[in-house]
């Protein structure tokens, strides 16, 4: 991410507006909830038509249309839209000249990320959350778009230190394939980094239905989902160019997983062994 963190207006339109008709659609009269229900299924085309267009595609009157905007929390049709447009767009890499001391505005940078992070990253917060990675009977780790990185070095590490770790999506199969059968005993370490796919919320709404416990590491943009988990992490993104810096994520990871072998270094280390084991019977490792 190469803004500042992002602001208050910045919050709002990030606002997944799936859920926002979704949590409406409960307390709508019949035909509000017909159109509510059109519009969450065409998300991705309504910047495409007026009000009155889509009024008439679903089958209800504009003034019916104006309510259930409104009842979404928008004042006129072109207020979602350009709601719409700007969610779009709010992350995307912006390029940019770097400034003239680089270097050091970089290490300045990324030393301003790891404090916000860790000088107020309380230890009962992070012991709740190796537990819940130490205790599970699996923990899947997941990750789409720039944070499949973070979730598949996650997975790495705690695969050293554990059995039954997975890495979702992996390559060719659904997430619903690699999250079937997970249930409460189980964990999810979800990586939520900014651009999210439109299905996140969805994904956090199932594992909540499902009563999977889920570990959150996410940046400002994913504040709406972070009441749903049982522990959530904030990680900004910041850097001086128009890329962002993903040094924070995988440095809390770096955490994350000595916390876990720590809470019991001698299972941890014979797991260890077993793997390093098989790496020395394979010959896959260099030695140097």
């Amino acid at each position: 991410m190469s803004q500042p963190p992002a602001s208050e207006a910045e919050e709002h339109l990030l606002l997944n507006i799936g859920e926002r008709i979704e949590s409406a659609m409960t307390g709508l009269p019949r035909q509000q909830r017909r159109a509510a229900q059109f519009l969450r299924n065409h998300l991705a085309d309504l910047v495409l038509y007026d009000s009155s267009e889509i009024a008439a595609r679903c089958g209800v009157s504009n003034a019916t249309m104006s309510r259930v905007v409104r009842a979404l929390g928008f004042r006129d049709w072109r207020e979602l839209k350009e709601h719409l447009r700007a969610a779009a767009h709010v992350g995307a890499p912006k390029a940019r000249p770097l400034p003239e001391d680089a270097v050091r505005e970089h290490l300045a940078c990324e030393i301003t990320n790891l404090e916000s992070v860790f000088l107020k990253l309380d230890e009962a917060r992070l012991d709740h959350a190796a537990r819940l990675v130490h205790q599970a009977r699996r923990v899947v780790v997941v990750g789409q778009r720039t944070s499949y990185p973070i979730a598949l070095h996650l997975r790495g590490q705690l695969a050293q230190l554990r059995e039954q770790v997975a890495v979702a999506p992996t390559p060719g199969h659904s997430m619903a394939e690699d999250l079937a059968m997970l249930g409460p005993e189980d964990v999810v370490v979800l990586i939520g980094l900014m651009r999210r796919l439109e299905g996140f919320g969805r994904l956090v709404r199932e594992l909540k239905r499902r009563r999977v416990p889920f570990v959150l590491v996410a940046d400002s943009t994913g504040r709406a989902h972070a009441a749903s988990a049982e522990v959530a992490f904030e990680v900004p993104l910041d850097s001086i160019g128009g890329l962002g810096s993903y040094t924070a994520a995988m440095s809390l990871a770096c955490v994350l997983e000595n916390a876990v072998a720590g809470l019991d270094t001698s299972a941890a280390q014979r797991h260890h062994d077993e793997v390093s084991s098989w790496l020395d019977a394979v010959a896959e490792v260099e030695v140097s």
